[in-house]
């Protein structure tokens, strides 16, 4: 298969909900599979209204068709704090780091570590945080 299971399952709910949709349609809706994926959750009475007054439009945001659809659905979106957010963003990079690791070459352990002592530099010896850029090195 060319995609991911997941991606599968998001063009299968796609197809479910947006099968109705012609070319003129489609010209009116976001590009992006993850916000026509949410749009599909609509009906279709309720999609083509809101298209027609031009609150579905190609420049919707993923952020902005999830917050619509939990609102037309009478769900409120379970938004984060931007501590939990920090919190838990940490914790997925820690795992990360410690299953990919030991898979990695000397030279990309050594990329690693430096780039996270440079990263730790910025919090400052006395806790303060350091406020100039982290170089980030592209390769070619």
């Amino acid at each position: 298969m060319p995609f991911a299971k997941r991606t599968g399952y998001a063009l299968l709910v796609i197809d479910a909900g947006l099968g109705w949709a012609n070319v003129r349609t489609f010209a009116h809706l976001p590009a992006g599979w993850s916000i026509l994926f949410e749009l599909a959750k609509l009906d279709r009475a309720t999609l083509e209204r809101l298209i027609e007054e031009e609150v579905v439009k190609p420049t919707l945001t993923l952020s902005e068709a999830k917050e619509l659809v939990a609102q037309l659905r009478g769900k409120t979106l379970n938004k984060k704090s931007p501590r939990t957010n920090l919190r838990e963003r940490l914790r997925r990079f820690e795992n990360f780091l410690r299953a990919i690791l030991p898979n990695c070459s000397p030279a990309e352990t050594q990329l690693a570590r430096a780039t996270l002592t440079r990263l730790l530099e910025q919090f400052g010896v006395a806790g303060e945080p350091d406020r100039s850029r982290i170089p980030i090195k592209v390769a070619a």
